[in-house]
């Protein structure tokens, strides 16, 4: 027995490393290659380096409702190591890695080992758009879904020990006071990071009312209230002193509407979730073996779905799971403010919180009934895995070019500042690590990231415009107007550069 166990214990150390190498593999492959991150991230990376600096950011800049957390995680990595594209994105991919191990640890406690292996297999393969997003930086997602995780944790452990915990309480050690501020505060904490966090909190909330006994929930009510409070002090420090309202104007718009969001969701966010396919993209990997993902999936939720209902129990952790899943659905279908699931379903991210665990109880199953079929149902996932990985590659997010050598020819000019487009602006700050200030023109909310920068870059181009330089990807738009604006600023003394392939330069002769 002692022999199956640490068998047993060596498997999950290796799915553990699969896993790991997986996405590292994923969060490495493109630097070198590339420019590495892509424009969201590098405002990540600019904010991480004006913390440096002594700015304290709340949010996500023109962003009020995706926290600043993992900046400051940055730029303590930046502190220690030094400004890079590598560290900045270390953050989201130690938060994926940590993900994985919440996601056995929650197949393990609702449904036992051997689920929970298959969960661990599920997860370390992941899926293109989920292995691409392990080490994306600037978005909260795969940080909500850690602390999500262990919400749901959480709520299994008050659940299930909360008689003995009350007797606790009753003296002197108040250990479900502990519990109850835990989960108020990651529900407050993640709230700042990603809102999708009410993914979490409201089935926790659910199983929670209907599991415990309410004549006594109202003191352990009344600490989660408290630790909400401590943990979303960010939110309120910036809805209450320096932008009212920010957060709740940001976040509450008119839905697009319930049948579209569902259309959606089906068509388009489960393909991608499932790894049939990449965002942004209505076409499968391969017609066949997606087809058969898919139906495998709905009959894994069917499966899932009897599990709980027999016999039903709102007790069971198996229910908390598809409180979950039903909450994490019916939030997107009911506030929706974006119609975006065709660029990336990151909308239903959390998700993958409880996919791999449907799909490893599903295994499970059939296993019991043949491992034949077992075989062949594991058979097309893995031959849907390595589709995934040929043809939905790492360098899914990023360009194909790099900076160093513009800013090694800028810095070489001495230019200071740049005027340029979304493509470039924010990244160029990030790689010249913020020794160029960038002004962006027709970026929309990119414009807006950093407002200040555009006044900033104005009045030193007025000033003295051999300070400034005009700067396109090759063959945009833009190119064409930052050429003639250049132009008219001082004649003959701008020359234009083309720059590794990529970028198109108007700059003053020194």
């Amino acid at each position: 027995m002692n022999w199956l166990k640490e068998k047993r214990m060596w498997l999950v150390v290796l799915l553990f490393l699969a896993g790991f190498g997986l996405r590292f593999y994923y969060f490495a492959y493109p630097f070198g290659r590339s420019a590495g991150i892509t424009v969201d991230e590098a405002v990540y990376g600019d904010q991480a380096i004006q913390i440096m600096n002594g700015v304290r950011p709340v949010f996500y800049p023109a962003q009020d409702y995706t926290g600043s957390f993992s900046a400051y995680l940055s730029a303590l990595l930046f502190a220690v190591f030094g400004v890079s594209a590598f560290w900045l994105k270390a953050v989201p991919l130690i938060f994926s890695l940590g993900t994985i191990y919440l996601i056995y640890k929650l197949a393990l406690k609702v449904y036992g080992r051997r689920v929970a292996l298959f969960s661990l297999l599920i997860t370390a393969l992941g899926t293109p758009f989920w292995n691409n997003w392990a080490g994306r930086a600037g978005t909260g997602y795969v940080e909500a879904t850690f602390l999500g995780l262990l919400i749901l944790l959480l709520t299994l452990r008050i659940v299930e020990n909360f008689d003995r915990l009350l007797e606790v309480f009753a003296y002197r050690l108040p250990l479900v006071t502990y519990h109850f501020l835990a989960l108020g505060f990651l529900s407050g904490f993640g709230f700042w990071i990603q809102p999708t966090i009410v993914y979490f909190v409201l089935p926790s909330l659910i199983f929670l009312s209907l599991n415990l006994r309410r004549r006594l929930i109202w003191r352990p009510a009344a600490v989660f209230i408290i630790g909400l409070i401590i943990g979303a002090a960010p939110v309120l420090y910036s809805n209450i002193l320096l932008r009212p309202e920010g957060t709740t104007s940001a976040l509450l718009k008119k839905p697009w509407g319930v049948r579209g969001a569902a259309y959606k969701l089906v068509t388009e966010g489960f393909p991608v979730l499932l790894g049939g396919r990449t965002a942004n993209s209505l076409v499968d990997f391969n017609t066949t073996v997606s087809f058969l993902v898919y139906i495998l999936f709905v009959l894994a939720l069917c499966f899932f779905v009897v599990n709980i209902f027999r016999p039903l129990s709102s007790r069971r952790p198996s229910f908390l799971l598809g409180l979950f899943f039903v909450a994490v659905v019916a939030v997107f279908l009911l506030s929706s403010p974006f119609n975006q699931l065709s660029i990336e379903p990151r909308y239903v991210f959390s998700l993958y919180a409880v996919v791999p665990v449907i799909l490893g109880y599903f295994l499970s199953t059939v296993i019991n009934i043949s491992r034949l079929l077992a075989t062949g149902v594991m058979a097309v996932y893995s031959i849907n895995f390595f589709l995934g990985l040929s043809r939905a590659g790492p360098l899914t997010f990023v360009d194909n070019y790099s900076f160093k050598p513009l800013v090694s020819y800028l810095d070489g000019k001495n230019i200071s500042f740049a005027i340029t487009t979304p493509a470039v602006g924010h990244r160029l700050m990030f790689f010249s690590q913020g020794q160029i200030e960038a002004a962006v023109r027709g970026g929309g909310i990119t414009q807006a990231r950093f407002e200040n920068l555009n006044t900033k870059v104005t009045r030193a181009r007025d000033s003295d415009p051999r300070l400034v330089a005009y700067i396109c990807l090759k063959d945009e738009p833009a190119c064409s107007s930052f050429r003639q604006e250049a132009q008219g600023l001082l004649k003959n003394l701008f020359e234009e550069k083309v720059i590794n392939g990529a970028f198109e330069v108007d700059s003053a002769r020194l």
